[in-house]
């Protein structure tokens, strides 16, 4: 393969830039049109020809109903272009023989080179003996007047014309000619000579056997057509990239013949399909496939998602391959620097290299490139070469034998090649040290070496390579977090457009490759790329697809346009549920270690354990969504704690290996309307749950699942759904909750010792808060009515309230200190609005959200002075807010996540707090904040 495959890649990289240049050309009526003529007025030496079968058509569908197109016309080089083409298309509108024959006529562009770092296009329409030339001058006259300048020449018997146009024109200065009916166009007079010369000789692009044969496979119904020199194209892609690419692309001219690529225009998609012709030579790199069957792309199921750019061959039989390979090698005078390496194998560390991947490679080679995810503005990047094997023990076997001949020879211990990549305490993976760097470049080409063989490890049925030990533990820690490009929505979006098998795929997704492509491009073009880049990200991602059909290469190229930026987060880790989440995850204490792990439930049911690093511990499945908070609890005294939670019709009690305790789950008298509550009833570790059922009782158990005997209380007059509250006021205790019309004051047995002259209607979310003795009131609770009114309950059954404006049924209301002042202040969340007040009904922040929260807000409070936040979830747009008093939020804010969240320490003395929340696509988010 040598050089070919890294040069198939920057052509791809080349096009992304200069196909501006030429796409708003390709949107054409599906007429079938004779452009015989027309290719026989190309000049045999074009590297690229474009056929367009109506300019009219595609000018209108272009501007007006491409959504790529008119993202690109965003770039200034690109909004030039338009600008050209656009007035040329009110140029010919001007006149109605010009406009009749550019409707109904073909258009042919050829682009071709001159000198060493330059091409000239060249226009051809059969204008036929409708339009002379006489009337085309006449036309430019009438168009442009005294300010035009035409000078003629005669070349070959045909009249050559010279016009300048103003400077003040796009295009002001051409040739053109007639040449048998043929209106030939062009900045460059040479090209319109070569032009006139080509028609009068025999031999054209219609002689040539390999663009006959790629034109016998053209479309007919399609929005155009392109066809590539592949012996001259290289060089025209050459010098649009960096110095250091020009001469290894320059020399690419025995990758194939000829290739023809159908053009699809849709609203939101290019895509070019179409075969390449091998040539019968052997020096043809491409014909190394032939006998090769494209084998499917299952590499997706193990490649860390933060992959932006991977090369895939598909290789149905390595030893095949390998001799076609080394054929190839052979006929381009290649083959002895491949056998030097062989050999310098066999002698210096008695490696048969070519038996070892023989026996190993199964269908798969994936070159890859990642973001390095220890940070998000780490601009360190991983790289790692996948082969799928044939079996995992034979491979181990024939790698375990490589590293026993290199101990042998270094005089080592082959332990000592062995390393660990450590995720946790408690989970490793082996991975081994290998002082052969190049052994994917050896079989697969120069481009391979940009991942050196240093160390390797096994991951599922592949043998991985990588050139860091970091990066290896990466791709385990991803792996084991199910964090892939098969469960990466973007990634999905884009290859549903795919097919499943291949020979040959390139992906790149642009919004995470800047440096990778700019790397690759010449200075001006690099600049063009970074200064408009955040238009060039708007693709969803490009790829090159080849396939051998019928001793052909089948090519499948695309560009996707996404309509929303991409915005990927930037996460210390990502773990993936078996299905999506609704439910707050929970930071819960291991009694082991100290640490915080992550109790969670998925919309599937499952309850899960996950610890610091993501790795999920446990998981069980239960009957029911959990409708509470999920408390910790020692049930039996012996320092080591329970998770105690419940559902609509159970009491749960789990151990932190999943396994639930002796009696429980306990089955509830009737469906619980609420969640669980918990309160210490000595002061020594004697807890009571109490819980609100469908039957209007109001349940006390005790924390092994009985009921308590001496709780006596009536029914609710109607249904509670908000948790009952312990409290303590003057050393008496009270339990106190209320349903949707009346509170509840309560004695420890459930005798109402409060009464209330007054109801208070309520929605389902509105709580009681309990408000201490200050100097400014005695002990009460806050709560507020279904219309925002703030009412205060005092426990000698008085009364008072005060309204902050009217709000709607669906509001929520929080009373917290938010300016830390001692006083309690008046939160309140009502439809895409946020408004806080403090006591005295001054309106503190004002904050109005995009779209309505989809939780009722949670109050966080950090230390360190006023830094109390409030904590929103916006589900429908996938975002997560932090709002300050003064309406501001932390750097990175808003982040994405969809459901209620929570934010604490893993460890304790970390400076940083962790953010974890689900997102809609099931996985765990966990962030760094502050």
């Amino acid at each position: 393969m040598n050089k070919i495959v890294r040069n198939i890649i920057f052509l791809l990289l080349a096009l992304v830039i200069i196909s501006g240049s030429v796409i708003g050309y390709f949107y054409f009526n599906k007429e079938e049109i004779v452009v015989t003529q027309l290719l026989k007025a190309v000049p045999t030496d074009a590297a690229l020809v474009i056929e367009c079968k109506n300019v009219n058509i595609l000018f209108n569908n272009v501007q007006n109903k491409s959504n790529v197109w008119q993202l690109l016309t965003q770039v200034p080089e690109i909004s030039k272009l338009n600008k050209q083409v656009s007035w040329l298309a009110r140029l010919f509108s001007h006149s109605k023989e010009l406009n009749t024959v550019s409707a109904k006529g073909p258009l042919i562009i050829s682009v071709h080179l001159s000198g060493k770092k330059r091409y000239e296009v060249l226009y051809l329409m059969n204008f036929g003996s409708f339009i002379s030339e006489e009337k085309v001058n006449a036309f430019l006259k009438s168009e442009f007047g005294d300010s035009i300048k035409i000078n003629e020449r005669s070349y070959n018997n045909v009249q050559l014309h010279e016009t300048e146009l103003p400077q003040n024109c796009n295009i002001n200065h051409f040739y053109w000619g007639m040449p048998k009916g043929v209106f030939v166009f062009s900045e460059s007079s040479m090209l319109v000579e070569a032009a006139i010369l080509q028609l009068q000789s025999d031999y054209t692009l219609l002689n040539n056997p390999g663009f006959r044969k790629v034109q016998e496979t053209s479309g007919k119904n399609v929005d155009g057509n392109i066809y590539i020199n592949n012996k001259v194209f290289p060089k025209l892609v050459a010098f649009q990239l960096a110095p250091n690419y020009q001469k290894s692309i320059g020399a690419l001219t025995n990758f194939a013949d000829w290739s023809e690529i159908d053009v699809h225009v849709k609203p939101d998609m290019f895509m070019f399909n179409g075969f390449t012709y091998p040539g019968d030579s052997i020096v043809n790199y491409m014909n190394i496939f032939l006998r090769q069957a494209p084998q499917k792309f299952e590499a997706a199921n193990v490649l860390p998602s933060n992959v932006y750019s991977y090369v895939f061959l598909g290789i149905s039989n390595f030893k095949d391959y390998l001799t076609d390979y080394k054929t190839y090698l052979e006929s381009s005078g290649k083959i002895n620097e491949y056998n030097t390496q062989i050999n310098i194998l066999k002698k210096q560390y008695l490696i048969d290299a070519e038996g070892l991947f023989n026996n190993i490679i199964d269908g798969e080679v994936v070159m890859a490139f990642a973001d390095n995810q220890q940070s998000a503005t780490d601009s360190l990047k991983s790289e790692y070469l996948f082969i799928k094997t044939k079996s995992r023990s034979q491979t181990g076997e024939g790698m375990n034998a490589l590293i026993s001949n290199i101990a042998q020879i270094q005089h080592r211990e082959p332990e000592s090649y062995k390393f660990n990549c450590v995720i946790d305490a408690e989970t490793s993976y082996p991975a081994y040290s290998l002082p052969i760097k190049q052994l994917g470049d050896l079989f697969f080409g120069k481009i391979f070496n940009r991942v050196p063989t240093t160390y390797f490890t096994y991951l599922d049925n592949y043998l991985v390579f990588s050139s860091s030990k970091v990066a290896l533990t990466e791709l385990h820690h991803s792996y084991l977090l199910k964090k892939t490009l098969a469960n990466d929505e973007f990634y999905n979006n884009y290859t549903e457009n795919l097919d499943s098998k291949s020979n040959f795929l390139f992906y790149i997704d642009l919004s995470r490759a800047k440096e990778f492509v700019s790397g690759f491009l010449n200075k001006q073009l690099s600049e063009i790329f970074n200064t408009n880049y955040d238009v060039f990200s708007r693709l969803d991602g490009i790829s090159c697809q080849m396939n051998v059909s019928r001793n052909m290469i089948y090519n499948s190229i695309i560009f996707k346009f996404n309509p929303e930026i991409k915005q990927r987060t930037h996460t210390v880790w990502e773990s993936r549920l078996d299905s999506t989440i609704s439910q707050k995850p929970y930071f819960l204490l291991n009694h082991i270690t100290n640490e915080k792990e992550i109790f969670v439930q998925d919309d599937g049911r499952t309850i899960y354990l996950i610890n610091s690093t993501g790795r999920i511990l446990w998981k069980n499945n239960i009957s029911e969504n959990i409708l509470s908070e999920v408390y910790q609890v020692d049930v039996i005294k012996n320092k080591k704690l329970q998770y105690l939670f419940n559902t609509r019709n159970y009491i749960y009690l789990v151990d932190r290996n999943g396994d639930a305790f002796e009696h429980f789950p306990i089955k509830l008298k009737a469906p619980a309307t609420n969640g669980i509550s918990i309160t210490n009833v000595d002061k020594k570790g004697k807890f009571q749950i109490f819980v609100a059922c469908s039957d209007k009782n109001v349940y006390c158990y005790n924390i092994d699942g009985t009921l308590v005997k001496d709780w006596k209380f009536e029914q609710t007059d109607n249904f509670v759904y908000q948790p009952i509250q312990a409290i303590t006021v003057k050393e008496k205790d009270y339990v106190v909750f209320a349903d949707t019309l009346k509170t509840y004051i309560l004695d420890r047995k459930g005798k109402e010792i409060v009464k209330l002259k007054e109801y208070i209607a309520r929605n389902r979310e509105s709580r009681m808060f309990f408000e201490s003795k200050n100097p400014e009131t005695a002990d009460r609770l806050v709560t507020d009515a279904v219309d925002g009114t703030i009412y205060y309950i005092y426990f000698d059954g008085s009364l008072k309230k005060k309204s902050f404006g009217k709000f709607s049924n669906n509001h929520y209301f929080e009373f917290k200190d938010m300016d830390v002042d001692g006083y309690c202040d008046y939160i309140f969340v009502d439809e895409d609005e946020l408004t806080i007040y403090n006591k005295l009904k001054r309106k503190m922040c004002y904050y109005e959200f995009s779209n309505n929260p989809t939780y009722r807000p949670v109050f966080y409070e950090f230390p360190g002075g006023n830094r109390n936040k409030i904590g929103i979830v916006c589900g429908t747009e996938n975002k997560l807010y932090m709002i300050d008093l003064e309406g501001n939020q932390p750097k990175g804010f808003p982040l994405e996540g969809c459901t209620p969240f929570s934010i604490s320490h893993f460890e304790a003395g970390k400076r940083n707090y962790n953010l974890i929340v689900g997102s809609k696509d099931g996985f765990l988010y966990n962030y760094e904040v502050y």
